[in-house]
């Protein structure tokens, strides 16, 4: 058994590279000059701290009505609840998740995640990476339906699902051939609850939401691995600049062409320094083993 854990096929991966990884790794080498990056992270830092400051109350929960909110027992609640809802963020991933979320907003103009309930903190935030995802929007321009694509492990198939839910082929390999860390690819699709459409969703649940997996898995469940409903919308996608399209427009856009000319001229300063250290020469065979002056 523990041959089989440590020689088993999928950490081939561990060696051979994520082919992800491997893409994202050559994209990085033709980065020579990293001031776009600094100045991206200095951007959402700045964010970060000027809007959702954690070390400072940045927001308080108030009444729609400004008459009920004169009663101090009603004063007193909403104080509460608003440090019940700060301590809740603190335990949680959301302030890891608004900077991941500022620095997609500046880079691409759109950033995308869902507001998830969680067993142990309460809140958790699920950030979609950029191409991952597709979003569409209602006729008031609020996004409301989101498709993503997710990478999970076989064992986080089955922590998140369940081994009842998951296809039997999976689950043998699972079982049977420690294929643990083996990945496969689901669908998840979020969206308006169509009235009468879905059995196992309740009628005044407005959002539904389907997890699928990719194959030929028709004889377990058509490929569905679970449904769920929310009561409010958990999808969170905010964009910069919106023109005509349900995606946003960030600073990157602007910024696109100035950061591929600084990356050029930074390699055409290398090559030059790289020229002047060592200079290219060039001689007629006969002056072979003479000395050159090249002073």
């Amino acid at each position: 058994n523990v041959r089989k854990l440590l020689f088993s096929q999928d950490h081939k991966a561990l060696l051979d590279g994520d082919p992800d990884n491997i893409v994202a790794d050559k994209d990085d080498e033709k980065i020579l000059n990293s001031t776009p990056r600094i100045l991206l992270h200095r951007m959402a830092a700045g964010l970060q701290s000027g809007i959702t400051n954690q070390s400072r109350s940045w927001f308080k929960l108030q009444t729609t009505d400004t008459r009920i909110a004169e009663y101090a027992a009603v004063r007193k609640w909403l104080d509460e609840a608003t440090e019940t809802v700060s301590g809740m963020m603190n335990r949680s991933n959301v302030y890891p998740s608004l900077d991941q979320t500022y620095m997609y907003l500046g880079e691409f103009g759109t950033s995308c995640g869902l507001c998830l309930p969680d067993d142990e903190t309460d809140v958790h935030i699920d950030i979609c990476d950029t191409g991952s995802y597709w979003i569409a929007e209602d006729r008031r321009g609020r996004v409301n339906t989101l498709l993503r694509c997710i990478d999970l492990t076989l064992d986080q198939l089955r922590d998140e699902f369940g081994e009842g839910w998951m296809p039997t082929t999976l689950a043998e390999r699972l079982n049977n051939q420690g294929a643990n860390e083996e990945r496969v690819k689901v669908l998840n699709y979020i969206g308006p609850n169509p009235p009468d459409m879905i059995k196992d969703v309740a009628w005044n649940r407005p959002f539904v939401s389907i997890y699928y997996i990719e194959g030929n898995y028709s004889e377990d469940n058509d490929g569905i691995l679970a449904i769920r409903s929310f009561s409010y919308n958990p999808i969170i996608a905010p964009r910069w600049s919106v023109f005509n399209s349900v995606y946003g427009i960030g600073c990157g856009h602007i910024g696109l062409a100035d950061a591929k000319m600084l990356q050029q001229m930074e390699s055409d300063k290398l090559r030059v320094i790289e020229l002047e250290v060592d200079p290219a020469m060039a001689a007629p065979a006969g002056m072979k083993n003479e000395q050159i002056n090249t002073g």
